[in-house]
């Protein structure tokens, strides 16, 4: 499967709906605690004081990795992608993001 950028974002998009499609996608499957639960094709990570409940999913094959975030609360949605794949890849990525999403809640 190939996507671009502009697919990402109508993706995105999508996912921001108020729909029956999109609730469904997001519904719980599997809870582990009051903080984390995956569902169809999402890790959803609730009560978060700054972002509310949101959306991820991570992927990746070697030499490349990328996250999506789907953040309702601000109908925001993230998509990352790197051309390496090590270690300490999805960390820095997630930092990367974290640290933008600090300063949009702090807005």
């Amino acid at each position: 499967m190939k996507s671009i950028i502009p697919d990402m974002v109508k993706y995105i998009k999508f996912q921001l709906k108020n729909n029956e499609i999109v609730a469904e996608s997001h519904k719980t499957i599997v809870k582990f605690d009051n903080e984390f639960s995956i569902g169809y094709f999402w890790n959803i990570a609730t009560d978060d004081k700054k972002l509310g409940t949101f959306y991820i999913h991570h992927g990746g094959v070697p030499r490349s990795q990328c996250y999506i975030y789907i953040v309702p609360k601000y109908d925001l949605g993230a998509f990352i992608i790197t051309n390496q794949s090590g270690t300490d890849t999805a960390k820095v990525m997630e930092d990367a993001l974290n640290e933008i999403f600090e300063k949009i809640t702090i807005l």
